[in-house]
């Protein structure tokens, strides 16, 4: 049974722009992540890229990735509760959107910070250029 888990603070919110939004051409400013088929359907996939530790989701409204470790204690967020929309931390049960980042339970007040992410030919790509956002 799937539960769904909602807060007020965080509908509605513009979830990032889907892949088919941008041109087909190579794009410098884009690297691989991983291949949308290595995925954990429905749920948060931990990725590992150079010393950053990233969280890529399979949220009901596309993919999005994060810095995997919660803002409140640091606790690996892909081993939370995942609903297709909200993350539960593991460690204190702090809430986030996976969609954008917002922080919806206590004791997580910070958001995640996300990293702007799109998919390319079957590959989760992320900006090299990518100012990450939320977080603190």
């Amino acid at each position: 049974m799937r539960i769904e888990i909602s807060c007020a603070s965080c509908a509605p919110h513009p979830i990032p722009h889907p892949a088919s939004e941008f041109s087909a051409m190579s794009d410098p400013d884009w690297e691989d992540l991983i291949a949308v088929a290595d995925l954990e359907p429905g749920d948060a996939t931990p990725v590992d890229h150079g010393k950053r530790a990233l969280a890529v989701y399979d949220t009901k409204d596309g993919i999005t990735v994060s810095d995997a470790r919660c803002p409140h204690a640091g606790a690996d967020l892909c081993d939370g509760y995942f609903d297709g929309t909200h993350i539960e931390c593991p460690l204190h049960q702090g809430l986030f959107d996976a969609r954008t980042g917002t922080a919806c339970a206590a004791p997580a007040t910070r958001p995640l910070r996300m990293i702007t992410s799109r998919v390319r030919d079957g590959v989760v790509q992320i900006q090299r250029s990518s100012k990450r956002s939320g977080g603190g």
